[in-house]
């Protein structure tokens, strides 16, 4: 039997809670700071779905981080990036030596942060991606998710043999075929989320001011237009750029992910995949009842310092002209006023090529 936790219990942490709660070799624990609110069933179902909702047990939420660690075997992160350096601080307390530290996704510039982990021979380990498109539709009751069927990850501090084997252990844990990539950086550099979300927010909000009225609910990938799937190129070339002077070969860029080679065959394709259809633009409303930029949201303090950030960092140290990923953080900068530019790579100690790639094992 195998202890498992994961610490963050909101659309991902959730979904994976479902599939790990089925594993009859999997003990699994959930550690939720409203653990008032998690009934003692958790239901599911296909996302966008009208299928019945069907449910299942067999975890243990906690509200103590202490608890939730202590005995843990693998411990998934699924909180937001900006979360991220205060649990590693958290767990490092109690985390027992050798635990395993799954970060999911595993950018945001976890590998800066982790030192008090490695310190106490805990073994880092990051997704490429999340590993279903979740939305909960009541916390801690019921989530719809849509599994994806393969997945890649990489070890920050062990070696790609060994790494291989760990990818074997998550596709019998998780039932998604997970395969090995030799270094971390080619998960930090994933054009995932730190590129795509970006690219949509300076498109759709490019000229509006920061307290503009938004004239209705816009849909994120739905409304996907060609100069998004343009600057999208762009960002993605550039960020190719970036890979090549370091000597990353193993990143899948966006038009062979998405295998849409055109802005048109880009934005086709987002328009495309169900379960992207219903996912909305930030959003909120303002005292009339009016739409304004939501500045609070994920896509905000997530993906900019802790994604398109770090992207722009190691373009400095490659010295890799990035116009379009300087467009949008410039655009950033201004709508947002009092937020800072924080160079994450440049804090710890990175200044050339040689230091990128003696921190990835290059």
């Amino acid at each position: 039997m195998k202890n498992i936790t994961i610490i963050g219990a909101g659309n991902v942490g959730s979904a994976m809670a479902i599939m790990l709660a089925q594993n009859t070799s999997v003990k699994l624990k959930i550690f939720s700071k409203r653990k008032n609110l998690w009934k003692d069933k958790l239901g599911y179902r296909k996302i966008n779905s009208a299928e019945s909702i069907r449910f299942i047990s067999g975890y243990e939420v906690t509200d103590s981080i202490e608890k939730a660690v202590t005995d843990a075997d693998r411990i998934y992160i699924t909180l937001p990036s900006f979360l991220r350096e205060n649990i590693i601080h958290e767990i490092s307390k109690h985390v027992r030596p050798g635990a395993m530290i799954v970060f999911v996704p595993g950018c945001g510039g976890v590998e800066f942060f982790c030192k008090p982990l490695m310190e106490k021979k805990c073994i880092i380990v990051g997704f490429d991606r999340v590993p279903a498109v979740s939305r909960l539709k009541e916390y801690g009751s019921i989530v719809e998710f849509q599994w994806k069927k393969n997945l890649k990850a990489a070890g920050l501090n062990i070696g790609h043999k060994d790494m291989e084997k760990v990818c074997e252990e998550l596709t019998k844990e998780l039932g998604i075929k997970f395969s090995a990539v030799k270094s971390y950086i080619s998960i930090t550099l994933t054009p995932a989320n730190p590129i795509m979300h970006p690219v949509r927010l300076y498109s759709m909000f490019k000229d509006k001011r920061r307290d503009s009225v938004i004239d209705h609910k816009i849909m994120f990938y739905g409304e996907w237009d060609n100069a998004t799937s343009q600057c999208l190129f762009e960002c993605d070339d550039e960020l190719q750029q970036i890979c090549k002077a370091i000597g990353v070969n193993e990143i899948t860029f966006l038009r062979e992910h998405y295998e849409s080679y055109t802005p048109q065959a880009m934005t086709d394709k987002m328009h495309s995949i169900p379960s992207f259809r219903m996912v909305e633009s930030p959003l909120k409303y303002n005292e009339n009842g009016e739409y304004i930029i939501d500045f609070d949201s994920r896509y905000f303090t997530e993906d900019f310092t802790f994604g398109l950030f770090i992207i722009k960092g190691m373009a400095k140290i490659c010295k890799i002209d990035t116009p379009m990923i300087d467009r949008i953080i410039e655009w950033y900068l201004n709508i947002t006023d009092n937020v800072e530019y924080r160079d994450i790579p440049a804090e710890s100690g990175l200044k050339s090529i040689e230091d990128i790639r003696n921190l990835y094992m290059l």
